[in-house]
This record gives structure tokens, C-alpha cells and sequence, in this order.
């Protein structure tokens, strides 16, 4: 009995030994490798994910004195729309579709081509308009909301046609530019370590092409829309000049 138990207990440890030592083919290997980076890839990806978090939480500093950076231009309730009985109705309504622009001058333009000239134009600056998911959120009543019109436009992305909706405002005569300075109060604490480590991460994950790459295959990201339209066929492709003209008697 004692002859087949250490039998026994040689074939299993053979087994065990085989097992750990087993010889993996060239495709194990190969595959096992990918995996490996692969892994190392979301655990830089989470990492990279975390430390943007602590980025995005550190605290404000206060700055005493405040300075100034620059202009920024707003709309204001116009004087006499804001003397009326309305007055306080636009002040309130102007708070959720108010928009901001900011310069280092207090002149707001940009450069343009006009006529193969370069020359300083009008920067355009517009109330917001508001979309349907944004409703809630901004608590407009049935009196504000009958302030809006309802439009519906197709907007073109590359080889995506996608159709928007949104609400505009109906007077936007109702309000004026003005043009202040940019004052700041505070700023955002800033930690160089991590910002030198968020940089270090980010030149791995999405300046590589092949890592961004795999990554995004990965995660599932989408990197291109397609449009349902119908791709269109040339009925003349691979035909020669002949059977061209053939067709055409």
C-alpha cells in the first residue's frame, strides 16, 4: 500500500511540475504580451484619470490685491428696457442666456482675408440660445419660454448631417454690449508634480499613436461619425472610353 501511494504522489508532483514548467507555443507568448501591455495601458489610464481628478479638486487661492487680465464684454439690460415695468423680468432672463467674451484689448476683433488683405473685423458675439435638455435645468417658465422661438436647423459635420434644435431669443434688441476689465480674485492652486506626472502619462497614452490607438479600441471610444445617407456610385467606374460612348448611342 505504501509502494502505491508514492506512486501516486510522484505522478501528481510530475503533473504539478509540468504544469509550471509547461513550454508556451510562439502564439501564447505573443498573446500574452499584448495582454500584459494592454493591462499596463488601463492602469495608466486610470492612473492618469485619478490625478486629473486631483487636479481638477484642488483648492482657489484668493489674490489680494486682485488683477487685472484683460477686458471682457457681456450683455447688460438696455436703459430703457431696464426703466420699464419689464425691467426685472430681462434682468432675470438675461442671467441664463448672458455670454461672455474676453480680450486683452478693449478692442474685440480678429483678423480676416478681405480681398487678399488681412484686416482687423468685428468679433460677433450673440445671447445663447438654449437647448431641450437645458429646460430643466434653467427652471424657464411658460413667460420666460414664450420669449424664445423653436427652431429646427440640419447641421453639417464632415459626412455626418445631424438635425439641431434649440430656442432663440425673439428681441435680442433688448440688451447691449458693455466692455469691463477682466478682474480676478482668485486662481487655481497649482502643483507641479502632478502636472509634470499628468504630462509624463499623457505623452504615453495619447501622443503615441499606437498606445492612443489600441486605447481607444479598448474603451470602445468612437473616432469617427458616418452619415445613414446612401454612398453614391459612379455608374461610369471601371468602364473604358468605348463602352462609354457605346452606352450613350
Amino acid at each position: 500500500m505504501g509502494i502505491l501511494e508514492d506512486i501516486i504522489a510522484m505522478s501528481e508532483s510530475s503533473i504539478f511540475i509540468e504544469n509550471q514548467f509547461k513550454i508556451r507555443t510562439k502564439r501564447q507568448r505573443k498573446r500574452a504580451s499584448i495582454e500584459a501591455k494592454d493591462k499596463k495601458l488601463i492602469r495608466l489610464y486610470k492612473q492618469e484619470k485619478e490625478l486629473r481628478k486631483r487636479k481638477y479638486n484642488l483648492p482657489m487661492i484668493d489674490l489680494s490685491p486682485p488683477i487685472q487680465k484683460g477686458y471682457k464684454r457681456f450683455f447688460v439690460v438696455r436703459e430703457d428696457v431696464k426703466r420699464s415695468k419689464m425691467g426685472s423680468f430681462y434682468e432675470n432672463l438675461l442671467q441664463k442666456i448672458n455670454t461672455f467674451q474676453y480680450s486683452s484689448t478693449k478692442i474685440f476683433k480678429k483678423k480676416a482675408k478681405r480681398k487678399g488683405k488681412k484686416v482687423l473685423v468685428d468679433i460677433e458675439q450673440k445671447l445663447s440660445v438654449i437647448y431641450p435638455h437645458e429646460l430643466k435645468k434653467l427652471k424657464l417658465d411658460k413667460r420666460q419660454l414664450d420669449c424664445f422661438d423653436y427652431k429646427i436647423v440640419q447641421e453639417v459635420l464632415g459626412k455626418t448631417i445631424r438635425e439641431k434644435q434649440f430656442y432663440e431669443f425673439k428681441e435680442p434688441w433688448r440688451y447691449v454690449l458693455r466692455i469691463r476689465p477682466n478682474m480676478i480674485d482668485k486662481v487655481k492652486a497649482f502643483d507641479s508634480e502632478l502636472e509634470q506626472r499628468i504630462a509624463e502619462l499623457d505623452a504615453v497614452l495619447y501622443k503615441s499613436h499606437k498606445n492612443n490607438g489600441r486605447l481607444v479600441k479598448m474603451k470602445g471610444w468612437s473616432r469617427y461619425a458616418y452619415t445613414n445617407q446612401e454612398k453614391y456610385n459612379n455608374p461610369l467606374k471601371n468602364q473604358s472610353l468605348n463602352q462609354i460612348i457605346k452606352g450613350f448611342e
